[in-house]
C-alpha cells in the first residue's frame, strides 16, 4: 500500500518492537536494537479508558507504516539525534488502530502513545 496513509509520513521515529515476551513483572519486553521508521507524529493529550475501566492519559498519536504490537516503544527523531541524547523521553504503545478506507484499498495505521520516561523496558 502506498496510499496517502503512507505518503504523508515525513517524520522519523525510533521504534523498539515489543518482542512478545514478558519480564518477571508481566511487562512486555522490547527488541534490543531500535529501527528508524517514517511516522506522522502529533502531540495530543487526551484521556481514554483502559481495559480495566481506569482513565489514562494519551500523550501523542502517531500514524505508522506497519502493524505495531502493544507495549512497543517510540521516540520522535532520527537515530543520529537519539544517539546524542543522554535521557530521552520515550513513549510506549497503549493502543493500535488499523482502519481501512471506504473501498478497502488502503489502511491507516496509528498508535496512541503514553509517556514512558527515560528508562527503557527489559529487552529480549
Amino acid at each position: 500500500m502506498s496510499g496517502m496513509e503512507e505518503r504523508d509520513l515525513h517524520q522519523k521515529a525510533m521504534y523498539w518492537a515489543a518482542s512478545g515476551e514478558f519480564d518477571n513483572y508481566g511487562e512486555p519486553k522490547i527488541s534490543s536494537s531500535p529501527i528508524e521508521i517514517n511516522v506522522r507524529w502529533e502531540y495530543k493529550q487526551t484521556e481514554v479508558i483502559d481495559a480495566q475501566g481506569n482513565t489514562r492519559t494519551v500523550n501523542a498519536i502517531a500514524v505508522v507504516d506497519r502493524v505495531v504490537p502493544l507495549g512497543s516503544v517510540f521516540w520522535l527523531g532520527t537515530q543520529r539525534a537519539y544517539n546524542a541524547l543522554t535521557n530521552p523521553t520515550r513513549y510506549y504503545v497503549f493502543r493500535y488502530k488499523s482502519i481501512p478506507d471506504v473501498m478497502n484499498r488502503a489502511t491507516r495505521k496509528s498508535v496512541q502513545l503514553m509517556k514512558l520516561g527515560t528508562e527503557l523496558p527489559s529487552t529480549s
